[in-house]
């Protein structure tokens, strides 16, 4: 079995979403290292890193933590559940930890749009 392990980060600072092209948590703090231009890198301590679930949306985006999705008219975010290890929505009055990618609508994400969730 194949299994896709890929990363996107939130850059609290700067208030940016970026793709993670690798990760070092062997200092103090862990890195996360994010192309800059041609060939260039660097890396910051104030992110919030989160995981792709491995299942794509109804339009074929792929599904990260943190992500605002719909499901049947309803609102959930993607969240980690470390009692069930797994990927979960958790809506405002309502829980699945069974995520099919294509009854799903990505939104937006609770960093970048955060007024859709609020609402």
């Amino acid at each position: 079995m194949h299994r896709t392990f890929k990363f996107r980060a939130y850059e609290l600072i700067e208030k940016r979403m970026f793709t993670v092209n690798a990760l070092d948590n062997t200092g103090d703090y862990d890195r996360i290292w994010q192309a800059r231009g041609e060939g260039e890198s660097s890396f910051s301590p104030n992110i919030v890193l989160m995981q792709f679930i491995g299942i794509l949306d109804s339009l074929t985006i792929p599904i990260y933590e943190g992500d605002i999705v719909a499901k049947n008219g309803k609102k959930a975010v993607v969240q980690w559940d470390s009692t069930y290890a797994c990927f979960v929505l958790k809506g405002k009055d309502w829980e699945t930890n069974t995520i099919i990618g294509n009854e799903l609508i990505i939104l937006g994400n609770i960093y970048e749009n955060k007024d859709l969730w609020e609402k």
